[in-house]
């Protein structure tokens, strides 16, 4: 028996999450949702890209 593999969420690091924000809601000509400080999630179709600044979202450093 064969699953299909199925995505939920990607997670794009990102240390401008405004900047970041703005760029994917032109892109996808959709605002999208802050979720937090430091997340903005756009839902594509079933996916959601989770933009995500970690600094801005209180961690102590960056995601490399």
């Amino acid at each position: 028996m064969t699953s299909a593999v199925r995505l939920f969420r990607v997670i794009m690091p990102v240390t401008d999450i405004e900047g970041a924000s703005r760029f994917y809601s032109a892109l996808f000509d959709n605002p999208g949702f802050r979720v937090s400080g430091g997340r903005h999630y756009f839902d594509c179709g079933g996916v959601i890209l989770a933009v995500y600044d970690a600094t801005a979202d209180g961690d102590r450093a960056a995601v490399r």
